[in-house]
Protein backbone atom coordinates (compact mmCIF):
# COMPACT_ATOMS: atom_id res chain seq x y z
CA UNK A 1 0.00 0.00 0.00
CA UNK A 2 1.81 3.07 -1.31
CA UNK A 3 -0.03 5.53 0.90
CA UNK A 4 1.25 3.83 4.08
CA UNK A 5 4.80 3.90 2.73
CA UNK A 6 4.50 7.61 1.94
CA UNK A 7 3.09 8.23 5.42
CA UNK A 8 6.05 6.49 7.04
CA UNK A 9 8.46 8.54 4.95
CA UNK A 10 6.71 11.74 6.05
CA UNK A 11 6.82 10.59 9.67
CA UNK A 12 10.55 9.95 9.38
CA UNK A 13 10.95 13.50 8.08
CA UNK A 14 8.79 14.88 10.95
CA UNK A 15 6.26 16.20 8.41
CA UNK A 16 3.28 15.58 10.65
CA UNK A 17 0.54 17.16 8.53
CA UNK A 18 1.64 15.27 5.42
CA UNK A 19 1.97 12.08 7.43
CA UNK A 20 -1.59 12.50 8.72
CA UNK A 21 -2.93 13.03 5.21
CA UNK A 22 -1.25 9.87 3.89
CA UNK A 23 -2.40 7.79 6.87
CA UNK A 24 -6.00 8.90 6.37
CA UNK A 25 -5.66 7.91 2.72
CA UNK A 26 -4.14 4.56 3.74
CA UNK A 27 -7.07 3.97 6.09
CA UNK A 28 -9.53 4.59 3.24
CA UNK A 29 -7.54 2.29 0.95
CA UNK A 30 -7.80 -0.70 3.27
CA UNK A 31 -11.26 -0.12 4.78
CA UNK A 32 -13.32 -3.35 4.71
CA UNK A 33 -10.62 -5.08 2.65
CA UNK A 34 -7.44 -5.84 4.56
CA UNK A 35 -7.69 -6.13 8.39
CA UNK A 36 -3.93 -6.61 8.73
CA UNK A 37 -3.12 -3.36 6.92
CA UNK A 38 -5.84 -1.59 8.84
CA UNK A 39 -4.08 -2.60 12.09
CA UNK A 40 -0.79 -1.27 10.69
CA UNK A 41 -2.37 2.04 9.74
CA UNK A 42 -4.10 2.48 13.09
CA UNK A 43 -0.83 1.73 14.88
CA UNK A 44 0.94 4.41 12.82
CA UNK A 45 -1.87 6.85 13.55
CA UNK A 46 -1.46 6.14 17.25
CA UNK A 47 2.25 6.93 17.03
CA UNK A 48 1.50 10.13 15.11
CA UNK A 49 -1.02 11.35 17.69
CA UNK A 50 1.41 10.46 20.48
CA UNK A 51 4.03 12.67 18.83
CA UNK A 52 1.43 15.42 18.51
CA UNK A 53 0.65 15.07 22.25
CA UNK A 54 -2.97 14.09 21.55
CA UNK A 55 -3.21 11.33 24.14
CA UNK A 56 -6.92 10.52 23.78
CA UNK A 57 -6.66 10.06 20.03
CA UNK A 58 -3.49 7.99 20.40
CA UNK A 59 -5.14 5.62 22.90
CA UNK A 60 -8.20 5.32 20.65
CA UNK A 61 -5.99 4.40 17.68
CA UNK A 62 -4.02 1.79 19.63
CA UNK A 63 -7.25 0.23 20.88
CA UNK A 64 -8.59 0.03 17.34
CA UNK A 65 -5.27 -1.31 16.07
CA UNK A 66 -5.51 -4.26 18.48
CA UNK A 67 -9.04 -5.15 17.35
CA UNK A 68 -8.78 -8.32 15.29
CA UNK A 69 -4.97 -8.18 15.21
CA UNK A 70 -3.75 -11.78 15.10
CA UNK A 71 -0.03 -11.54 14.33
CA UNK A 72 2.00 -11.65 17.58
CA UNK A 73 4.76 -9.38 16.20
CA UNK A 74 2.25 -6.70 15.23
CA UNK A 75 0.41 -6.91 18.56
CA UNK A 76 3.84 -6.58 20.15
CA UNK A 77 4.62 -3.40 18.24
CA UNK A 78 1.23 -1.89 19.07
CA UNK A 79 1.68 -2.62 22.77
CA UNK A 80 5.24 -1.24 22.59
CA UNK A 81 4.01 2.08 21.18
CA UNK A 82 1.19 2.25 23.72
CA UNK A 83 3.67 1.50 26.51
CA UNK A 84 5.82 4.47 25.47
CA UNK A 85 2.73 6.70 25.64
CA UNK A 86 1.89 5.54 29.18
CA UNK A 87 5.55 5.78 30.20
CA UNK A 88 5.73 9.42 29.14
CA UNK A 89 2.49 10.15 30.97
CA UNK A 90 4.02 8.81 34.19
CA UNK A 91 1.79 5.73 34.28
CA UNK A 92 4.73 3.44 34.94
CA UNK A 93 2.85 0.40 36.24
CA UNK A 94 0.58 0.40 33.20
CA UNK A 95 3.57 0.94 30.94
CA UNK A 96 5.32 -2.01 32.56
CA UNK A 97 2.41 -4.31 31.74
CA UNK A 98 2.32 -3.12 28.14
CA UNK A 99 6.10 -3.48 27.72
CA UNK A 100 5.83 -7.08 28.93
CA UNK A 101 2.97 -7.78 26.49
CA UNK A 102 5.02 -6.14 23.74
CA UNK A 103 8.12 -8.17 24.52
CA UNK A 104 6.13 -11.39 24.60
CA UNK A 105 4.65 -10.67 21.17
CA UNK A 106 7.88 -9.57 19.51
CA UNK A 107 9.82 -12.51 20.96
CA UNK A 108 7.66 -15.18 19.35
CA UNK A 109 9.27 -16.91 16.34
CA UNK A 110 10.29 -15.37 14.11
CA UNK A 111 11.64 -12.80 16.57
CA UNK A 112 11.19 -9.15 15.64
CA UNK A 113 14.76 -8.23 16.63
CA UNK A 114 14.64 -4.48 16.13
CA UNK A 115 11.35 -4.11 17.97
CA UNK A 116 12.55 -6.40 20.77
CA UNK A 117 15.73 -4.33 21.17
CA UNK A 118 13.74 -1.09 21.48
CA UNK A 119 11.35 -2.66 23.98
CA UNK A 120 14.20 -4.06 26.09
CA UNK A 121 15.83 -0.62 26.27
CA UNK A 122 12.59 1.17 27.20
CA UNK A 123 11.65 -1.55 29.66
CA UNK A 124 15.10 -1.50 31.28
CA UNK A 125 14.90 2.30 31.67
CA UNK A 126 11.54 1.95 33.38
CA UNK A 127 12.88 -0.73 35.75
CA UNK A 128 15.75 1.57 36.71
CA UNK A 129 13.29 4.39 37.38
CA UNK A 130 11.49 2.05 39.76
CA UNK A 131 14.69 0.75 41.42
CA UNK A 132 14.63 -2.76 39.96
CA UNK A 133 18.29 -3.19 39.12
CA UNK A 134 18.30 -6.94 38.46
CA UNK A 135 15.42 -6.84 35.97
CA UNK A 136 16.96 -3.83 34.24
CA UNK A 137 20.37 -5.46 33.86
CA UNK A 138 18.78 -8.62 32.43
CA UNK A 139 17.00 -6.57 29.77
CA UNK A 140 20.11 -4.49 29.03
CA UNK A 141 22.10 -7.70 28.48
CA UNK A 142 19.54 -8.91 25.96
CA UNK A 143 19.37 -5.47 24.34
CA UNK A 144 23.15 -5.41 23.90
CA UNK A 145 23.04 -8.75 22.08
CA UNK A 146 20.28 -7.52 19.76
CA UNK A 147 21.93 -4.14 19.10
CA UNK A 148 25.13 -5.91 18.06
CA UNK A 149 23.11 -7.66 15.35
CA UNK A 150 22.02 -4.27 13.94
CA UNK A 151 25.05 -1.95 13.96
CA UNK A 152 23.37 0.22 11.32
CA UNK A 153 20.78 1.48 13.86
CA UNK A 154 22.63 4.33 15.58
CA UNK A 155 19.65 5.36 17.69
CA UNK A 156 19.56 1.91 19.27
CA UNK A 157 23.27 2.16 20.03
CA UNK A 158 22.78 5.62 21.53
CA UNK A 159 19.98 4.43 23.80
CA UNK A 160 21.92 1.33 24.84
CA UNK A 161 24.77 3.53 26.08
CA UNK A 162 22.24 5.63 28.00
CA UNK A 163 20.73 2.56 29.63
CA UNK A 164 24.14 1.18 30.60
CA UNK A 165 25.06 4.59 32.02
CA UNK A 166 21.95 4.78 34.16
CA UNK A 167 22.57 1.27 35.47
CA UNK A 168 26.15 2.21 36.32
CA UNK A 169 24.99 5.35 38.12
CA UNK A 170 22.63 3.41 40.38
CA UNK A 171 25.58 1.19 41.30
CA UNK A 172 27.72 4.29 42.10
CA UNK A 173 30.08 3.49 39.21
CA UNK A 174 30.27 7.12 38.14
CA UNK A 175 33.36 6.90 35.90
CA UNK A 176 31.73 4.10 33.90
CA UNK A 177 28.47 6.07 33.71
CA UNK A 178 30.26 9.17 32.43
CA UNK A 179 32.00 7.21 29.65
CA UNK A 180 28.71 5.64 28.52
CA UNK A 181 26.83 8.96 28.52
CA UNK A 182 29.53 10.75 26.52
CA UNK A 183 29.51 7.92 24.00
CA UNK A 184 25.72 8.18 23.77
CA UNK A 185 25.99 11.92 23.04
CA UNK A 186 28.65 11.33 20.37
CA UNK A 187 26.44 8.78 18.61
CA UNK A 188 23.34 11.01 18.90
CA UNK A 189 25.20 13.91 17.28
CA UNK A 190 25.85 11.76 14.21
CA UNK A 191 22.19 10.89 13.65
CA UNK A 192 20.63 12.30 10.50
CA UNK A 193 17.82 13.79 12.58
CA UNK A 194 17.35 15.32 16.02
CA UNK A 195 15.85 13.32 18.91
CA UNK A 196 15.14 15.87 21.67
CA UNK A 197 14.19 13.32 24.33
CA UNK A 198 17.39 11.32 23.85
CA UNK A 199 19.53 14.47 23.94
CA UNK A 200 17.67 15.71 27.01
CA UNK A 201 18.00 12.39 28.85
CA UNK A 202 21.71 12.26 28.04
CA UNK A 203 22.29 15.77 29.40
CA UNK A 204 20.22 15.16 32.52
CA UNK A 205 22.08 11.89 33.15
CA UNK A 206 25.47 13.52 32.65
CA UNK A 207 24.45 16.43 34.89
CA UNK A 208 23.42 14.02 37.63
CA UNK A 209 26.71 12.15 37.24
CA UNK A 210 28.70 15.37 37.57
CA UNK A 211 26.61 16.42 40.57
CA UNK A 212 27.35 13.15 42.37
CA UNK A 213 31.05 13.46 41.55
CA UNK A 214 31.11 17.04 42.81
CA UNK A 215 29.88 16.06 46.29
CA UNK A 216 32.96 14.03 47.18
CA UNK A 217 35.32 16.44 45.41
CA UNK A 218 34.01 19.43 47.37
CA UNK A 219 34.74 17.66 50.66
CA UNK A 220 38.46 17.42 49.89
CA UNK A 221 40.51 20.66 49.86
CA UNK A 222 42.79 19.19 47.16
CA UNK A 223 39.89 18.55 44.76
CA UNK A 224 37.54 21.36 45.82
CA UNK A 225 38.10 23.41 42.66
CA UNK A 226 37.33 20.33 40.53
CA UNK A 227 34.13 19.93 42.52
CA UNK A 228 33.13 23.54 41.88
CA UNK A 229 33.69 23.08 38.15
CA UNK A 230 31.77 19.80 38.12
CA UNK A 231 28.87 21.46 39.92
CA UNK A 232 28.81 24.32 37.43
CA UNK A 233 28.87 21.88 34.51
CA UNK A 234 25.95 20.01 36.06
CA UNK A 235 23.92 23.21 36.36
CA UNK A 236 24.50 24.07 32.68
CA UNK A 237 23.54 20.55 31.57
CA UNK A 238 20.37 20.49 33.67
CA UNK A 239 19.32 23.81 32.12
CA UNK A 240 19.99 22.45 28.62
CA UNK A 241 18.05 19.24 29.32
CA UNK A 242 14.99 21.12 30.54
CA UNK A 243 15.14 23.68 27.71
CA UNK A 244 15.18 20.90 25.11
CA UNK A 245 12.02 19.35 26.53
CA UNK A 246 10.27 22.72 26.74
CA UNK A 247 11.31 23.81 23.26
CA UNK A 248 10.06 20.54 21.72
CA UNK A 249 6.72 20.52 23.53
CA UNK A 250 7.47 17.87 26.17
CA UNK A 251 6.71 19.91 29.28
CA UNK A 252 3.86 17.62 30.35
CA UNK A 253 5.97 14.49 30.25
CA UNK A 254 7.56 12.16 32.72
CA UNK A 255 10.94 13.03 31.19
CA UNK A 256 10.46 16.65 32.29
CA UNK A 257 9.36 15.66 35.80
CA UNK A 258 12.36 13.38 36.19
CA UNK A 259 14.86 15.95 34.85
CA UNK A 260 13.63 18.68 37.15
CA UNK A 261 13.58 16.24 40.10
CA UNK A 262 17.25 15.48 39.43
CA UNK A 263 17.95 19.21 39.26
CA UNK A 264 16.31 19.71 42.67
CA UNK A 265 18.42 16.86 44.07
CA UNK A 266 21.52 18.62 42.77
CA UNK A 267 20.66 21.88 44.54
CA UNK A 268 20.00 19.92 47.73
CA UNK A 269 23.40 18.20 47.50
CA UNK A 270 25.06 21.56 46.98
CA UNK A 271 23.02 23.02 49.89
CA UNK A 272 21.83 25.83 47.64
CA UNK A 273 18.41 26.03 49.18
CA UNK A 274 17.02 29.08 47.37
CA UNK A 275 17.79 27.59 43.96
CA UNK A 276 16.28 24.33 45.16
CA UNK A 277 13.09 26.14 46.13
CA UNK A 278 12.86 27.83 42.72
CA UNK A 279 13.13 24.47 40.95
CA UNK A 280 10.72 22.90 43.43
CA UNK A 281 8.01 25.39 42.54
CA UNK A 282 8.19 24.15 38.95
CA UNK A 283 8.26 20.51 40.06
CA UNK A 284 5.24 20.88 42.34
CA UNK A 285 3.33 22.66 39.57
CA UNK A 286 4.10 19.73 37.25
CA UNK A 287 3.07 16.96 39.64
CA UNK A 288 -0.16 18.86 40.28
CA UNK A 289 -0.91 19.37 36.58
CA UNK A 290 -0.02 15.82 35.52
CA UNK A 291 -3.03 13.92 36.83
CA UNK A 292 -1.71 10.70 35.25
CA UNK A 293 1.57 10.80 37.18
CA UNK A 294 1.84 7.94 39.64
CA UNK A 295 1.63 8.65 43.34
CA UNK A 296 5.21 7.60 44.12
CA UNK A 297 6.64 10.52 42.16
CA UNK A 298 4.15 13.02 43.54
CA UNK A 299 5.09 11.91 47.05
CA UNK A 300 8.78 12.29 46.22
CA UNK A 301 8.23 15.90 45.13
CA UNK A 302 6.52 16.80 48.41
CA UNK A 303 9.21 15.01 50.42
CA UNK A 304 11.84 17.18 48.71
CA UNK A 305 9.70 20.24 49.38
CA UNK A 306 9.54 19.50 53.11
CA UNK A 307 13.33 19.18 53.31
CA UNK A 308 14.03 22.39 51.41
CA UNK A 309 11.40 24.46 53.22
CA UNK A 310 12.78 23.35 56.59
CA UNK A 311 16.22 24.57 55.56
CA UNK A 312 14.70 27.92 54.55
CA UNK A 313 12.92 28.08 57.93
CA UNK A 314 9.51 28.18 56.27
CA UNK A 315 8.20 25.77 58.89
CA UNK A 316 4.45 26.15 58.31
CA UNK A 317 4.85 25.42 54.61
CA UNK A 318 7.20 22.56 55.45
CA UNK A 319 4.52 21.07 57.74
CA UNK A 320 1.98 21.29 54.91
CA UNK A 321 4.45 19.58 52.57
CA UNK A 322 4.92 16.77 55.11
CA UNK A 323 1.14 16.34 55.29
CA UNK A 324 0.95 16.09 51.50
CA UNK A 325 3.79 13.56 51.48
CA UNK A 326 2.17 11.43 54.18
CA UNK A 327 -1.23 11.49 52.49
CA UNK A 328 0.28 10.39 49.18
CA UNK A 329 2.40 7.73 50.89
CA UNK A 330 -0.76 6.22 52.41
CA UNK A 331 -2.46 6.33 49.01
CA UNK A 332 0.37 4.54 47.26
CA UNK A 333 0.27 1.70 49.82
Amino acid sequence: MESLGYAQQAQGAHSWDLCHQWLEQALRDCENQDPHRRCLVMNNLGVLFRRLHDTDQAVHCFERALEGCQEPWLRGRIFANWAVLEHRRGQLNQARRYYQDALNGCSEPPEDELAAARICLNFAWLHLQQDRQVQADTLLKRARQLVQLHPEDSLLECRLHLGLARSAQTQKRLAKAEIEILQSIRVAQKLGYFEPIVHSQARASLANCYSLQAVSQLENPDTRQDGVERSQQAEILFAEALSLLLDWGHRHSFEYVEAISLQVDHWIRMKQWQQAEDSLQKLLAMVTEMTTLETTFKAGAWERAALVLRQLEQHELADLAVQQFQALSVTKK
